[in-house]
């Protein structure tokens, strides 16, 4: 049971982490371009 907990962990937070850290860069981005 916690294997397949794990697993279902592991396949849900890459697409998260991607998200965040794209998010993240967007606001760099748009941080560089207003200043």
């Amino acid at each position: 049971m916690r294997i397949r907990y794990c697993l279902l962990l592991r396949l849900t937070l890459p697409p998260l982490y991607f998200l965040d850290l794209s998010m993240h860069m967007t606001t760099i981005a748009r941080m560089h371009l207003f200043t």
